[in-house]
């Protein structure tokens, strides 16, 4: 009881960072957001550091078992690469602008976690799909695996860059349905193509 109760406690927390940010928010507003007391707070965690990496590590453990769930469970590998592009939107729409840079900048432990998670997960996770979309006939066969999925990451990464992408102009969820998109048409065979404009723009018009 005490470990779900702390997971349900830590899923709430993110959810407050999400929509505030993670600089801006003290203890004391954890625990008037939360409505619990800060002994509360203190008994599951030392202080507000141990919360950032906790729920860091918290919300990159629960994408990567869905998305393990999503590769088992996908018809095909554009099918994989859209689904996953869902659970990765969803996130992103409900994301305070400020949240990479305040782990960046003042967490360098929890944004080890996330750059651990894009660069080994995430990488794995994008070099897999290629492999799995070649062999299926639905990708280039003459891509080159590990230079796309590169590409791949970088662009995801741009996704916070102010300079390129001011938050008070383009928001991280259109930012993402164009890499998204960019990405499939790019790396489709004629026949993912069609596989795309046949299947998935019934379910997906706007990754077209």
């Amino acid at each position: 009881m005490e470990n779900e109760y702390k997971l349900e406690l830590t899923q709430k927390i993110a959810e407050v960072f999400m929509r505030l940010g993670i600089r801006s928010v003290n203890m004391d507003d954890l625990a008037r957001n939360l409505s619990v007391s800060k002994k509360t707070l203190y008994k599951y965690f030392k202080d507000k550091s141990d919360v950032v990496k906790q729920v860091t590590q918290t919300i990159f453990n629960t994408e990567e078992e869905l998305i393990a769930g999503v590769v088992e469970t996908s018809e095909n590998a554009i099918d994989e690469n859209i689904r996953i592009f869902e659970i990765a939107n969803r996130m992103l729409k409900d994301l305070h602008p400020s949240v990479l840079f305040d782990l960046q900048k003042y967490y360098p432990e929890s944004f080890q976690i996330f750059h651990d998670h894009k660069n080994k997960f995430i990488k794995s996770c994008v070099v897999a799909n290629l492999e799995r979309g070649i062999e299926e006939g639905l990708y280039r066969p003459n891509l080159n695996v590990k230079i796309i999925a590169g590409l791949y990451l970088t662009r995801i990464g741009i996704i916070w860059d102010e300079e390129l992408f001011p938050s008070g102009e383009f928001k991280h969820s259109e930012i993402h349905l164009e890499i998204i998109r960019y990405h499939i048409r790019g790396i489709a065979s004629p026949e993912g193509l069609e596989y795309l404009s046949k299947r998935i723009s019934q379910e997906f018009p706007n990754l077209l």
